[in-house]
């Protein structure tokens, strides 16, 4: 099967600078399985479930995961990300794959995101704990998985018309980490046809193992 080439546009934060970098990926399916790129290796941190429970780079050994970035007082983006998470846990019954697929959900808002509103957040898109986790962590441990493990923008400004006095920043980027826990495709949740090469290439790398593209 000839090469399938796709142009992923995404969000690298870097101390004091957001940058918007253009990555030009492949996947291809070969004897040797799926050819993506490693773009890095998740840290070791450990982060809290909507249930209380631990939630450490251990989690994501052995299993292909989707992680989205959200925060449950968002009114714009979240939404639509959070809609999207949901087709996926569709996509993921309907297709035989909740044996070899997660999906994780970060919030980037430790200040207001309590595990309880995490949890009411996970009730409201009909998550299955089983399948769909939503996480929280103190601002060091999310700034160390979000923006130097997932290379995606959290950040908060000061905004008085804002009912706290700030908003939060954020990407829409949807990230596939491999079962090894590490980065290797980043889809624009905001961008159907992004969407629909999300979901071909779950089926890919669950039938075939992930090799490191050259």
């Amino acid at each position: 099967m000839a090469p399938l080439r796709t142009r992923i546009v995404f969000v690298v934060a870097v101390v004091g600078l957001v940058a918007y970098v253009a990555v030009t990926s492949s996947s291809a399916r070969t004897s040797a399985g799926i050819a993506m790129p490693v773009f890095a290796t998740l840290p070791t941190v450990t982060l809290t479930d909507e249930h209380g429970a631990a939630f450490s780079r251990d989690a994501f050994l052995g299993k292909i995961t989707i992680v989205d970035f959200i925060f449950t007082s968002c009114g714009t983006a979240c939404p639509l990300l959070s809609a999207e998470m949901e087709r996926l846990q569709d996509h993921v019954r309907k297709h035989g794959l909740t044996d070899r697929v997660r999906l994780l959900s970060v919030s980037v808002d430790p200040e207001r995101d309590t595990q309880a509103r995490l949890l009411e957040f996970a009730t409201r898109y009909h998550a299955d704990p089983a399948l769909w986790r939503f996480v929280r962590g103190d601002e060091a441990a999310l700034r160390s998985v979000v923006v130097d493990g997932m290379k995606q923008v959290m950040d908060k400004q000061l905004d008085r018309g804002e009912k706290d006095g700030f908003t939060i920043l954020h990407g829409t980027r949807m990230v596939l980490v491999d079962g090894d826990a590490q980065i290797r495709a980043f889809y624009d949740a905001t961008d159907p046809e992004s969407m629909a090469l999300l979901r071909r290439q779950l089926g890919e790398v669950t039938a075939q193992p992930i090799r490191v593209e050259p």
